[in-house]
């Protein structure tokens, strides 16, 4: 896999309604630039994940809906938890950085979730040694709040 294929990837007529359809359900943007440099993240997402590319767009045509969904609770339980964060005794954060502009999300954020979405359906087995390769803290913990974004509703 190079750029070219991941920017092909990102860019097609699929990948973009999919994207579309959660920007719709959830208040979110998607950046419409893709750089090399985001494509090579995703590169190494795909390598860390010893799924082909082939998987990745199977999955996108068969599970279409199945992966709206996920995308949507993953987020909607993110931000939950991001509103009750759970910091030590004395280690509490008092105010917010204000110098960090949020600008949106990259094209590459259907890619995780497609890769996460993948891998639990395979089975926490993969799922997990593909959170450590990617130096996910916590993975083991990580992989059970990826399998609960499949039955939140």
């Amino acid at each position: 896999m190079n750029i070219f294929d991941m920017q092909e990837f990102v860019s097609s007529p699929l990948y973009h309604s999919i994207c579309l359809a959660i920007a719709k359900a959830i208040p979110i943007t998607i950046i419409s630039d893709y750089s090399d440099t985001m494509a090579n993240l995703d590169i190494q997402r795909i390598v860390n994940s010893n799924l082909s590319i082939k998987e990745l767009q199977n999955t996108l045509i068969n599970n279409k809906d199945e992966l709206i969904n996920y995308s949507i609770n993953k987020y909607k339980m993110t931000y939950i938890n991001e509103e009750i964060e759970d910091y030590p005794i004395g280690e509490e954060v008092e105010e917010r950085p204000t110098n960090i502009k949020y600008t949106g999300y990259s094209k590459g954020f259907l890619l995780m979730n497609l890769i996460e979405y993948s891998l639990v359906k395979r089975g926490n087995q993969e799922l997990e040694e593909y959170l450590k390769k990617s130096r996910i803290p916590q993975a083991k913990k990580y992989a059970k709040e990826i399998k609960s974004f499949l039955e939140f509703k």
